[in-house]
């Protein structure tokens, strides 16, 4: 893993141009999105799954041990919200049913020899809806557009109340020959608008459960693609790459990432997240106030014209 410290906040817009070659890769089928990218607010977190990040309790609920116990907590939630989205009529299309997930995941725990049940191209699309919702799935989001990752992280450092010293972007490439663990999927843009406007991304370790340690947690996804980077050789191919930002730049970069059409209510478009943008931006005056008398001073001592 490439690991890229920048202490300035212009510089991160800099540095995150995909028009530069460092984000060009030569064999690329096609042009767009050849790199997928993810913003987090604390450099220290891996690449860890929200569903995955702790281990579920037993409850009357599954009887099932782990690690499969945890898939069938995340098939119950999303059960459960399409049934109650569909209900109320705001699910964006007819809801779909899934009778075979949880008899095929309770025969792969009592049977070794059993196949995983399979993660069908219309299940993730319905975990996919239902993680930009707020519901905790074994998926993460990634987008093709670095600066939509670099709000979310920016964000999340500057509204934090605890210790952290710097939040990170992660590039991954798209393509990557041989690797069979990290799929990629792209969500349906006509039925979820906030993927549509993030240009929305989201990648599955499907083999994290065979890879399970009972007490260690699951095996991160930059843990997966570090290692796949390894066996395939050092410069044979761009390997994933993490950009490391002070935690002091994440409002310089907020305001600017502003003025780039990049916030909360341009990427998730709805009158709250409007509201919401309004106020980030007015707890942000002091560093666009600072920001002015810098330019300003600049402006008279002919540093810019």
């Amino acid at each position: 893993m490439e690991i890229i410290e920048i202490s300035d906040a212009s510089d991160v817009l800099v540095f995150l141009r995909q028009s530069h070659p460092r984000w060009q890769i030569a064999q690329t089928i096609t042009p767009a999105h050849t790199w997928l990218f993810r913003g987090q607010g604390d450099s220290r977190w891996p690449l860890t799954p929200k569903s995955l990040r702790s281990i579920p309790k037993a409850d009357t609920d599954f009887s099932l041990p782990l690690p499969w116990r945890a898939a069938a907590k995340e098939f119950n939630r999303l059960s459960s919200f399409l049934m109650l989205a569909d209900e109320i009529g705001i699910l964006p299309n007819s809801r779909p049913k899934f009778p075979d997930f949880y008899p095929q995941l309770k025969n792969s725990a009592e049977n070794a020899e059993a196949p995983h049940p399979t993660y069908t191209d219309e299940l993730l699309d319905a975990f996919s809806l239902a993680q930009h919702h707020g519901i905790s799935t074994r998926l993460l989001d990634w987008s093709g557009s670095p600066l939509t990752a670099a709000f979310f992280a920016a964000k999340s450092a500057f509204e934090a109340a605890d210790d952290r010293m710097a939040f990170a972007i992660w590039a991954m490439p798209r393509q990557r020959p041989g690797d069979d663990r990290i799929k990629v999927i792209t969500p349906s843009r006509s039925l979820n608008r906030f993927a549509h406007r993030q240009t929305g991304y989201l990648s599955i370790d499907i083999q994290v459960d065979k890879h399970y340690i009972e007490g260690k947690g699951w095996q991160s996804q930059d843990e997966v693609l570090d290692a796949y980077q390894r066996s395939w050789g050092e410069g044979r191919w761009p390997c994933l790459r993490k950009i490391v930002v002070p935690r002091e730049c994440a409002g310089d970069l907020l305001l600017a990432l502003f003025q780039e059409g990049v916030s909360q209510a341009h990427l998730m478009p709805t009158l709250d997240n409007v509201v919401q943008t309004m106020d980030l931006n007015a707890s942000l005056f002091p560093i666009r106030h600072k920001r002015l008398l810098n330019l300003i001073n600049k402006y008279n001592d002919g540093s810019i014209t």
